[in-house]
């Protein structure tokens, strides 16, 4: 009886070992990621190696998604588009990760001039009850028609995205600019005034103010 101690413990030893060795894996994988994420503004280069590290102990699905990130950001196309591929056919992935992995793959389709399929994506994105933030794909397919001088769906877009959030300053601003497209002075002047309402500093607004005041004035019949 006493010869199977020894073998019982030994047992024990080697899966503690394997948890300890897990762990320490999980943790050095986890402090890389947000090495990268500190890194990644400055330097996007030394952020992607910081990753490599950090997928090479673990594989964490927000590492993986931000990596395909990192190389669409540095203009490397074809890896990034690969990658995002992948994740997003992974079904293992928590569905919202799956979900910001999606808006960011459509932005890569932009700077790939795929801007039918980004606008599908975020349509998609906008009616799916895992992804958190409707407003910025709302947003997004705004930027895109604005680009295509679809200035009608530009402006839809863009107050689909201030309905979910009052407070999107980007919308109010780049709505002021539809509509300015739009020739709708007033209601441009009525948008910029509401962003300026919540942002009384934000100096590119106030320079847009000043165009519509004197488009406005310039356009008042003269006594």
């Amino acid at each position: 009886m006493k010869t199977k101690f020894p073998q019982i413990l030994l047992l024990l030893s080697c899966i503690l070992t394997g948890c300890t060795a897990k762990k320490d894996r999980s943790n050095l994988a986890n402090n890389y990621y947000h090495q990268a994420l500190e890194a990644a503004e400055k330097n996007p280069r030394e952020a992607l190696d910081l990753l490599e590290k950090s997928l090479a102990e673990q594989v964490i699905p927000r590492a993986l998604i931000f990596k395909a990130t990192l190389l669409y950001q540095t203009k490397e196309y074809t890896e990034s588009l690969a990658l995002f591929e992948k994740i997003i056919k992974d079904k293992s992935y928590p569905e919202t990760l799956q979900t910001d992995a999606l808006n960011n793959y459509a932005c890569l389709l932009i700077n790939m001039g795929k801007l039918n399929q980004a606008e599908k994506v975020w349509q998609q994105l906008i009616n799916n009850k895992h992804y958190l933030s409707p407003e910025v794909a709302w947003f997004n397919i705004g930027l895109l028609n604005l680009n295509r001088k679809a200035f009608n769906k530009a402006a839809h877009a863009f107050n689909s995205a201030i309905r979910i959030a009052n407070d999107y300053i980007d919308a109010y601003y780049y709505l002021t600019i539809t509509l300015m497209e739009m020739g709708e002075w007033e209601l441009a002047r009525k948008t910029i005034m509401e962003l300026i309402g919540q942002m009384p500093e934000h100096q590119a607004a106030l320079e847009l103010l000043e165009q519509l005041n004197q488009k406005l004035k310039s356009k008042r019949p003269k006594n």
